[in-house]
């Protein structure tokens, strides 16, 4: 077995072995789909904007997920004791961390698909939705997906670079519940931002969307780049 692959497959089975991840998975499906059930009905009846607006909300918060998972996987080895440091000690660091990412992307790819299902479920159930208004919705559909391995994989680095879980995703989650929305009022380059450009209600289509999405796999890029140097030089030292 080609040793990445080898790292792949230990590093996935770590993964899956934490509850934490396993939690966050669960948590992120039943809350979306039970939110919808509950409040979808009562949205129709009382507003006149479409049905579907309450689904990419729900999808909106839910990013929070990709931030969490990323945070897991990563931060299981950014802690004290030989185990969890085995990260920052190996002399192949850069394969694992490599397949660390791979890892993360995978499991946010995946999670993020049954989320966005989970989100689609309850409005086509109550009749609420056609088929139609999902084909319409497929492009921000795509940009959400799109956004969680960025998220989770740009949480991971950070949370390992700086050595803090809490310290990283605090101000991550804070942001992206509502403070983003408040500051790129006043400060539009901050629209430029990954979870502004990728957001589920970014208003892009055909190159827009294509320029939104290569600026902030480029954000992703850099910030993992970053993250490897800070721990390679930092351990070397």
């Amino acid at each position: 077995m080609p040793p990445l692959l080898r790292s792949t497959h230990g590093e996935l089975g770590k993964a899956c072995a934490l509850p934490s991840v396993r939690l966050t998975a669960l948590l992120s499906v039943i809350g979306v789909a039970a939110f919808l059930q509950l409040t979808m009905a009562r949205y129709a009846e009382a507003s006149s904007r479409p049905a579907t607006d309450l689904s990419l909300l729900a999808l909106d918060r839910a990013r929070v997920a990709p931030v969490l998972l990323g945070a897991w996987v990563f931060g299981q080895d950014a802690g004290a004791g030989t185990y969890r440091r085995l990260l920052l000690t190996t002399p192949r660091r850069a394969r694992i961390w490599a397949a660390k990412s791979l890892v993360t992307g995978v499991l946010s790819l995946a999670l993020g698909g049954a989320v966005i299902a989970a989100s689609l479920g309850p409005p086509l159930l109550l009749g609420l939705t056609t088929v139609d208004d999902v084909e319409r919705m497929l492009p921000q559909l795509v940009r959400t997906g799109a956004s969680w391995p960025l998220l989770a994989v740009m949480t991971g680095a950070a949370v390992l670079a700086l050595r803090t879980t809490v310290g990283v995703v605090t101000p991550l989650l804070i942001w992206m519940l509502g403070l983003s929305h408040l500051v790129t009022v006043y400060v539009p380059a901050l629209r430029w931002t990954v979870d502004q450009l990728l957001a589920p209600d970014a208003l892009a289509d055909g190159p827009q969307t294509l320029l939104r999405g290569s600026v902030a796999a480029a954000q992703a890029a850099l910030v993992w780049t970053v993250a490897l140097v800070i721990v390679q030089r930092r351990d070397a030292a």
